[in-house]
């Protein structure tokens, strides 16, 4: 990662068969979100405040930890400036492009900035 600082994520769910039986096939509809974005790494001086944050999504708001396991500790945060959310149920297939300003594009593809 501190060669090349890169990332993407997608997550999805909303699954469900899609059956034509008529022309006898089939497909899936689903919701996705991909994001592109990079690799921060956070300093030595703001280690210890990330990883409360990050102790208070799984413990008590004040879990206690070691702090000399600090010093053998990388903390990092993912920025994703751009999120793609895609809503893909037949035959209707929509593309959310999160980023910029919100304005209508071609081909369903809409753009929201925050």
């Amino acid at each position: 990662m501190k060669k090349d600082n890169r990332a993407t994520f997608e997550m999805d769910c909303g699954h469900n068969f899609i059956l034509y039986e008529e022309r006898m096939s089939c497909t899936m509809g689903y919701e996705s979100v991909i994001g592109h974005g990079k690799i921060e790494f956070i300093d030595d001086g703001h280690k210890f405040e990330a990883l409360k944050i990050l102790m208070n999504q799984y413990h008590a708001e004040d879990f206690k930890f070691n702090t000399d396991m600090m010093k053998a500790t990388t903390v990092f945060k993912a920025v994703f400036p751009t999120l793609y959310c895609w809503i893909f149920v037949c035959p209707v297939f929509w593309v959310l492009r999160l980023h910029g300003r919100f304005s209508a594009k071609e081909k369903g593809i809409l753009t929201l900035s925050f």
